[in-house]
Formats: structure tokens, sequence, C-alpha cells
């Protein structure tokens, strides 16, 4: 899998208004709809690989092929992926839980 040269560097100095989705960071629930959605990205093409110590955003593009993509801002991040479970997106279970045994 691939990371995608995708930044958010300037999009996450942006102020927002609108609800709060109450992390360390105040970032707000337009911020989190606009990083997902704002470039025409749908929720079919999102998905979260979890494994037991990590969870990381993915993609698939328009040619079917799987990125990751790695949000620097945590607060960010952390809103990011609430949202997509929240909204039902497909998480894929990486490895195995050395916890159940």
């Amino acid at each position: 899998m691939q990371t995608t040269p995708f930044s958010i560097r300037d999009f996450a100095r942006r102020r927002c208004q609108g609800k709060v989705i109450g992390m360390k960071d105040k970032v707000s629930a337009i911020m989190v709809e606009e990083f997902l959605f704002g470039q025409g990205v749908r929720l079919v093409d999102y998905f979260i690989e979890q494994t037991p110590v990590s969870e990381m955003l993915c993609y698939r593009n328009t040619d079917g092929r799987n990125f990751d993509l790695p949000i620097n801002d945590p607060a960010l991040a952390d809103a990011v992926l609430i949202r997509l479970k929240e909204l039902g997106v497909r998480v894929v279970k990486l490895g195995r839980s050395y916890l159940q045994r």
C-alpha cells in the first residue's frame, strides 16, 4: 500500500466555526467533514486498517488502488477516525491480538 502525497498542513491551520468534537485541541465537525469529503472522496472509498496497536486511515482512489492517509495532527486524526466509525466505515483488522487468549 502506498502513502498518498496529500498534505493537511495548510488545512489543519484553518479555523472553522461549528460544532466542536471535543479533542485536546479543538477540532470542529466542519473541519472533519471538509477534510474527508472536500476533495470529492466518497464514504465508500474510506476504510480503517486496525492492528492490535494502531489504526490507519486508508482510502481507495478512482483507479482502485489503496493508499494510507496519515494525518500529522493528532487531534484531527482522532476526530476523523471517530467520525468515520460513526458513519459505519469498513474496519479491516490486521494481525493477531495477543490480548485475546
